[in-house]
């Protein structure tokens, strides 16, 4: 029976007072979430890498992190972004070289140093709980539990190795996230999924890959962001009503290209020129030519702004403002920024792909991610019709119902009681 329920928290620490993105978002909103309701037998720890072990974090230590403001990472954009320009030709060929020539021998060094040292130090007949990234020490810690009468329990926001799981020769980088979600499956005693399509997609991958799948509950994510945030306008270069917003990591597998796009076919065309396209998101490698044509095509400069560095309070204020929002993303375990549109009484167009209809509850227009005709006809007529959007707002303003952080992180305590894993519950352990 578990003693102490214990959070990861070691990335929430290691990006304290950055701007949070994607699962740090996730991560934030559930450890404050558990913060408050401060169930018996919470604790938080960490991963010190110095000591190679988890050591534990004191509350008010988390409850500083959790209250830091975000600062701004804009003076890192410019040089990013010309850094990438440079080495854009040459980048996959220095990577192979970096790979075989450096990663290879040194994840053979560091296997042998973990043989080597103090294993992490976790109080017997602790569950360890992590709502963010999945990383190599997790899987350390779950081998430690396993032999201490504890319990690992990992949370998986999508199955991005199921790609590549029966190929014939995936790649250095493949392999090692297929081992690593090997090792996770193994010794999770349980998965948290944050939708049934992640849930369908981790039986998939254990039946792929010959494992045996531990038991998955479904925790769908909140939508909640600054209410009070919406009265103060950031500074950004767009007009109330007057631009498209779409949050996401700008990457290839969200699809944003699909956006740019029907942008420059509305610019060529002479159509829709007071009405953006706003990006919300860090701009990741495979997607910085694309933010340079953004930049320096004529076309599409100045009916295209990037913002790399909103913060929750600048994103509630965009979700207010916007006509409407498009998340056409190739991939996805929920599709939060969909939640929020809606959770703000604003229309989405959405992609129908894996997780996102869940989180559309109904609400939005869901468009396969490939069909772009479809979706540049269907941007046209929302930006054009009054009437349509605010029958669609209307419907959405009846039938869309909100979650909060602690509707999810009441979800995760209810589940590890359910299993035995939680201290003062039900099948739990006061001691």
């Amino acid at each position: 029976m578990p003693g102490k329920l214990m959070v990861d928290v070691t990335t929430l620490i290691a990006e304290s007072g950055r701007i949070a993105h994607g699962t740090t978002r996730v991560e934030r909103g559930i450890v404050a979430a558990l913060a408050r309701i401060n169930p018996p037998g919470l604790a938080f720890c960490r991963f010190d890498r110095l000591r190679q072990r988890f050591v534990g974090v004191h509350g008010d230590e988390v409850a500083g992190v959790l209250a830091r403001p975000a600062r701004a990472e804009a003076a890192r954009q410019a040089p990013r972004l010309e850094a990438a320009s440079r080495l854009s030709s040459h980048g996959k060929r220095i990577e192979r070289l970096i790979r075989d020539h450096v990663g290879r021998p040194a994840r053979r060094r560091i296997a042998a140093a973990w043989r080597r040292i103090d294993r992490p130090h976790l109080p017997a007949a602790t569950t360890l709980v992590s709502v963010g990234e999945i990383r190599f020490d997790l899987a350390v810690a779950g081998e430690v539990l396993a032999r201490s009468d504890g319990a690992f329990v990992s949370t998986i926001f999508d199955v991005l190795p199921i790609g590549f799981a029966a190929k014939a020769d995936p790649s250095m980088a493949e392999r090692d996230m297929l081992a690593l979600f090997d090792r996770l499956f193994r010794l999770s005693r349980m998965c948290l999924c944050i939708s049934g399509a992640t849930r369908r997609d981790v039986a998939k991958y254990a039946e792929i890959r010959g494992l045996a799948c531990p038991p998955c509950e479904v925790i769908p994510l909140a939508d909640d962001l600054p209410a009070a945030a919406v009265r103060s306008r950031p500074d950004v270069p767009v007009e109330p009503g007057a631009y498209v917003l779409s949050v996401g990591s700008i990457t290839a597998r969200k699809n944003q290209k699909l956006l740019v796009d029907i942008w420059r076919r509305f610019a060529a065309r002479d159509r829709h020129p007071a009405c953006k396209l706003v990006l919300v998101g860090g701009v990741d490698g495979d997607s910085h030519q694309l933010v340079r044509a953004i930049t320096s095509e004529p076309g599409l400069a100045g009916r295209i702004v990037v913002l790399e560095n909103a913060d929750d309070r600048a994103l509630a204020w965009l979700y207010a403002n916007c006509r409407f929002s498009a998340f056409p993303s190739f991939l996805e375990g929920f599709g939060l920024p969909v939640a929020e549109s809606l959770a703000a009484g604003k229309l989405c167009v959405a992609s129908s792909s894996s997780g996102v209809p869940e989180a559309a509850q109904g609400q939005a227009i869901l468009i396969a991610p490939d069909d772009a005709e479809v979706w540049t006809a269907t941007i046209s007529r929302l930006i054009e019709s009054d009437e349509d959007i605010r029958a669609a707002e209307q419907r959405i303003a009846a039938g869309y119902r909100r979650r909060t952080w602690i509707d999810t992180a009441s979800r995760i305590l209810d589940i590890l009681g359910r299993h035995g894993l939680m201290p003062g519950r039900p099948g739990g352990s006061d001691a």
